[in-house]
């Protein structure tokens, strides 16, 4: 009689991985042990043998079904060794929560191969196997310094990091801040341990609040880019190495005054605002403040050496502004990663206003990085971009379009990236249907929350219908999953009517000499907008 192994002679195998190990080690180790054995493909009868003597924790079990998924390996080349009675029942439950193969489930195996002596002397770890749903890679890999000089572990999370006294920690001021400081923060710390308890914590409402409408968050968009590293942290642990991705937002220089914008994100918005202050306010003025609390790059050199130190571990970067494209501080933290030998590992991600064209030099330098993905922020198209974005001419984005997507780089992928908020929403159709010509990778679109005055909200009921008619009358392409999900939120709204967005559209139009209804003619007769 054969012994239990000789039953795994019909299949061909690497070797047989022990789980009950897994309930001891980091909560990475059982990917890095599945990342080992991938192949592109297997052969019919070749397998990845897991075995586990006793009855199989869910927990273990679902995490190597999500594995596998992650992995995109088909479950049909997954065995599994175990003889308890209720493991057949637990193999299809965690199929059917975690797998999206569905042709296919892990093969069961009736025998037994002795595990015990093989977590006699391991230390009591205790992994965060099978991490919650509600789980967000960015407290443990990213940190985000903004404009301001504040920090945040995202870009959409609530509040800024605090210091032990409680202090909102700002670069302006503190000269010497260690990045190890920022990433052992309480309040960084208790975000980490939040997540670990499956709960949903309140600073992290925007992404909470998109996902409950059926939109990818920024917190799924992300576990995307990143999804090498979704399995590889170890959730339960405090490891300063997971810090491998920053969000540089390296002060508020910007050559436009967006109307979805503000004096604390663009230099040319707060310079807009001091031109009727009077000489003896300037200075204690808010938007003056604003544009010295943009210049904490050129004033805070120990951040430049932390990071400097940091670049060997990271590999994401992600630029926003201002205009990124015109500082010089970004391009700054390309030239470090490149002379050190850093830049081959890390992939580039912008977020620009599509009126800056990078020189040839520029260019250049990308060309060293692993990737780069270049977002144009567009929320509409001809007059009523240059309206929406003062300072913009539509005919210099064209050009920035066509230069960047006509003879592409091989390691650039670009993205147009729409806001969908009042002054555009009823032009959609035209915007979509100019960014299906241009040979964009992706079309994204964002939902404005801020300020509340611009967001969907502030359409009255036959603004509204008008919107939902016209969008059902278009033909959408492949963007009409996404276009759904803004047409059911829109359908769904609740409704504070046009008063305060034509209050705020009127002012800034008097300020500017222009008028909404000059290049949003159909919108502002249903909205009643009149100068």
């Amino acid at each position: 009689m054969k012994n239990n192994q000789g039953y795994l002679e019909q299949y061909i195998y690497k070797e047989i991985v022990y789980l009950k190990k897994y309930l001891y080690l980091p909560s990475s180790s059982l990917y890095k042990k599945c990342k080992e054995l991938y192949k592109p493909s297997y052969a019919s009868n070749e397998r990845l043998i897991f075995s586990f003597q006793g009855a199989i924790p869910r927990d273990l079990l679902a995490h190597l079904q999500r594995v596998i998924t992650h992995l995109d390996i088909s479950d049909c080349f997954v065995l599994i060794c175990n003889t308890h009675q209720g493991t057949k029942k637990l193999i299809k439950d965690v199929h059917d929560a975690y797998s999206i193969d569905e042709d296919n489930i892990f093969e069961l195996l009736k025998i037994d191969l002795h595990d015990d002596h093989l977590v006699e002397n391991l230390p009591d770890c205790k992994p965060l196997l099978n991490p919650p749903e509600s789980m967000c890679m960015y407290p443990w890999t990213q940190l985000e310094f903004k404009p301001n000089g504040t920090v945040r572990p995202c870009c959409v999370y609530k509040h800024e990091i605090k210091d032990e006294l409680g202090n909102v920690i700002n670069l302006n001021d503190n000269n010497n801040i260690k990045f190890e400081d920022l990433y052992f923060s309480h309040d960084v710390k208790l975000l980490r341990d939040q997540f670990r308890q499956g709960k949903y914590p309140s600073g992290c409402s925007k992404c909470w609040n998109e996902e409950k409408i059926g939109k990818q968050s920024d917190r799924v968009l992300y576990q995307w880019l990143a999804r090498d590293k979704l399995f590889n942290i170890d959730y339960e642990s405090e490891n300063f190495e997971n810090l491998t991705s920053f969000n540089l937002k390296l002060g508020s220089m910007c050559n436009l005054s967006c109307r979805i914008c503000n004096m604390n994100w663009s230099s040319s918005v707060a310079a807009e605002i001091l031109k009727d202050v009077p000489v003896s306010e300037k200075k204690q003025h808010e938007a003056y403040l604003a544009l010295r609390r943009g210049e904490w790059p050129k004033k805070n050199k120990n951040f430049w050496s932390e990071l400097t130190k940091l670049l060997k571990n990271v590999d994401y970067i992600e630029f926003a502004g201002g205009e990124p494209l015109l500082s010089q501080h970004h391009w700054k933290v390309l030239n470090i990663a490149c002379d050190l030998g850093y830049a081959e590992n890390i992939v580039l991600r912008y977020n620009s206003n599509a009126t800056v064209l990078p020189t040839q030099s520029q260019l250049d330098l990308w060309k060293q990085f692993k990737l780069v993905r270049l977002d144009l922020s567009i929320d509409d198209i001809e007059d009523r971009f240059d309206y929406q974005r003062y300072g913009s001419q539509w005919e210099i984005v064209q050009n920035v379009v066509s230069v960047i997507n006509q003879d592409k780089i091989k390691n650039i992928v670009t993205q147009v990236s729409i806001t969908i908020n009042m002054q555009n929403v009823y032009y959609i159709p035209e915007l979509v249907q100019w960014a299906d010509q241009q040979n964009f990778d992706h079309v994204w679109f964002n939902h404005l929350q801020a300020p509340e005055c611009l967001n969907l909200s502030s359409m009255n009921s036959t603004f509204q219908q008008q919107v939902i008619d016209k969008w059902n009358n278009t033909d959408f392409g492949r963007h009409t999953a996404q276009i759904h999900v803004f047409l059911d939120y829109i359908s769904s709204i609740d409704l504070s009517g046009p008063d305060e967005f034509i209050k705020y559209t009127r002012k800034i139009d008097n300020v500017r000499n222009q008028n909404f209804a000059d290049a949003h003619h159909e919108a502002a007769l249903i909205l009643g907008y009149v100068k």
